[in-house]
Protein backbone atom coordinates (compact mmCIF):
# COMPACT_ATOMS: atom_id res chain seq x y z
CA UNK A 1 0.00 0.00 0.00
CA UNK A 2 2.91 2.33 0.97
CA UNK A 3 4.15 1.50 -2.41
CA UNK A 4 1.61 2.99 -4.48
CA UNK A 5 1.39 5.64 -2.69
CA UNK A 6 5.05 6.64 -3.77
CA UNK A 7 4.24 6.10 -7.00
CA UNK A 8 0.95 8.34 -6.83
CA UNK A 9 3.10 11.52 -4.71
CA UNK A 10 5.97 10.44 -7.78
CA UNK A 11 3.38 11.37 -11.02
CA UNK A 12 2.29 14.06 -9.20
CA UNK A 13 5.77 15.85 -8.77
CA UNK A 14 6.64 14.95 -12.65
CA UNK A 15 3.35 16.52 -13.47
CA UNK A 16 4.06 19.50 -11.34
CA UNK A 17 7.60 19.72 -13.29
CA UNK A 18 6.34 19.09 -16.58
CA UNK A 19 3.12 21.41 -16.02
CA UNK A 20 6.23 24.23 -14.82
CA UNK A 21 8.56 23.87 -17.35
CA UNK A 22 5.83 24.20 -20.19
CA UNK A 23 4.31 27.04 -18.51
CA UNK A 24 7.99 28.69 -18.25
CA UNK A 25 8.66 28.05 -22.01
CA UNK A 26 5.26 29.43 -22.87
CA UNK A 27 5.53 32.37 -20.47
CA UNK A 28 8.99 33.35 -21.59
CA UNK A 29 8.13 32.75 -25.82
CA UNK A 30 4.65 35.61 -24.27
CA UNK A 31 7.68 37.87 -22.22
CA UNK A 32 9.87 37.91 -25.28
CA UNK A 33 6.99 38.94 -27.91
CA UNK A 34 5.40 41.94 -25.53
CA UNK A 35 9.06 42.72 -25.37
CA UNK A 36 10.03 42.09 -21.48
CA UNK A 37 12.19 39.55 -21.82
CA UNK A 38 13.68 40.36 -18.32
CA UNK A 39 10.62 39.05 -16.30
CA UNK A 40 10.05 36.10 -18.65
CA UNK A 41 13.62 34.98 -17.75
CA UNK A 42 13.14 35.68 -14.03
CA UNK A 43 9.77 33.94 -13.97
CA UNK A 44 11.50 30.86 -15.28
CA UNK A 45 14.68 31.40 -12.20
CA UNK A 46 11.51 31.43 -10.12
CA UNK A 47 10.49 28.29 -11.63
CA UNK A 48 13.21 26.91 -11.33
CA UNK A 49 13.74 27.69 -7.70
CA UNK A 50 10.33 25.96 -6.85
CA UNK A 51 11.44 22.82 -8.98
CA UNK A 52 14.89 22.57 -6.49
CA UNK A 53 13.18 23.49 -3.52
CA UNK A 54 10.46 20.30 -4.11
CA UNK A 55 13.41 18.09 -4.99
CA UNK A 56 15.28 19.32 -2.00
CA UNK A 57 12.22 18.36 0.09
CA UNK A 58 12.04 15.00 -1.84
CA UNK A 59 15.46 14.23 -1.26
CA UNK A 60 15.04 15.16 2.90
CA UNK A 61 11.85 13.21 3.21
CA UNK A 62 13.67 9.88 1.51
CA UNK A 63 16.49 10.42 3.50
CA UNK A 64 14.80 11.25 6.91
CA UNK A 65 12.59 7.87 6.32
CA UNK A 66 15.53 5.74 5.41
CA UNK A 67 17.62 6.62 8.23
CA UNK A 68 14.51 6.56 10.83
CA UNK A 69 12.98 3.40 9.61
CA UNK A 70 11.53 1.33 12.28
CA UNK A 71 12.18 3.88 14.78
CA UNK A 72 9.50 4.55 17.32
CA UNK A 73 10.90 8.15 18.41
CA UNK A 74 12.61 9.80 15.27
CA UNK A 75 15.20 12.67 15.87
CA UNK A 76 12.89 14.91 14.36
CA UNK A 77 15.70 18.50 15.43
CA UNK A 78 17.58 17.41 12.59
CA UNK A 79 15.48 17.43 10.17
CA UNK A 80 13.58 20.36 10.71
CA UNK A 81 17.07 21.93 10.86
CA UNK A 82 17.29 20.59 7.23
CA UNK A 83 13.81 22.41 6.40
CA UNK A 84 14.88 25.81 7.71
CA UNK A 85 18.04 25.83 6.28
CA UNK A 86 16.70 24.91 2.59
CA UNK A 87 13.86 27.27 3.39
CA UNK A 88 16.49 30.19 4.13
CA UNK A 89 18.53 29.28 1.16
CA UNK A 90 15.83 29.40 -1.29
CA UNK A 91 14.47 32.61 0.30
CA UNK A 92 17.66 34.47 0.05
CA UNK A 93 18.14 33.65 -3.24
CA UNK A 94 14.49 34.87 -4.04
CA UNK A 95 14.96 38.30 -2.13
CA UNK A 96 17.80 38.72 -3.43
CA UNK A 97 17.24 38.54 -7.00
CA UNK A 98 13.93 40.51 -6.24
CA UNK A 99 15.59 43.42 -5.17
CA UNK A 100 18.80 43.83 -7.00
CA UNK A 101 16.80 43.24 -10.34
CA UNK A 102 13.63 45.35 -9.23
CA UNK A 103 11.04 45.71 -10.76
CA UNK A 104 11.50 43.49 -13.36
CA UNK A 105 12.82 41.03 -10.52
CA UNK A 106 9.99 40.74 -8.79
CA UNK A 107 8.62 38.08 -11.20
CA UNK A 108 10.52 35.78 -10.10
CA UNK A 109 8.40 35.70 -6.68
CA UNK A 110 5.40 34.79 -9.35
CA UNK A 111 7.76 31.76 -10.57
CA UNK A 112 8.49 30.51 -7.04
CA UNK A 113 4.35 30.78 -6.02
CA UNK A 114 3.10 29.70 -9.22
CA UNK A 115 5.43 26.27 -8.89
CA UNK A 116 4.46 25.88 -5.19
CA UNK A 117 0.83 25.90 -6.07
CA UNK A 118 1.14 23.45 -8.74
CA UNK A 119 2.31 21.13 -6.59
CA UNK A 120 0.40 21.82 -3.77
CA UNK A 121 -2.87 21.21 -6.53
CA UNK A 122 -1.36 18.20 -7.92
CA UNK A 123 -0.53 16.81 -4.81
CA UNK A 124 -4.23 17.66 -3.25
CA UNK A 125 -5.37 16.08 -6.45
CA UNK A 126 -3.86 12.97 -5.92
CA UNK A 127 -5.14 12.71 -2.20
CA UNK A 128 -8.72 13.86 -2.86
CA UNK A 129 -8.80 10.65 -5.88
CA UNK A 130 -7.04 8.55 -2.66
CA UNK A 131 -9.85 9.72 -0.41
CA UNK A 132 -12.51 9.21 -2.57
CA UNK A 133 -12.03 5.67 -3.47
CA UNK A 134 -10.83 4.50 -0.13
Amino acid sequence: MERVGLMKASSSYKFSVRFGAGVGLLGLIFCIAVGETKVGIFVCIGLALGWLNTAMVVSATAKFASENVGMENPNKKKFMAAVVKRLALISIIAFYLMYAFRPEGLAVLFGLAFFQFTIIGSSAGVLYREVRSG
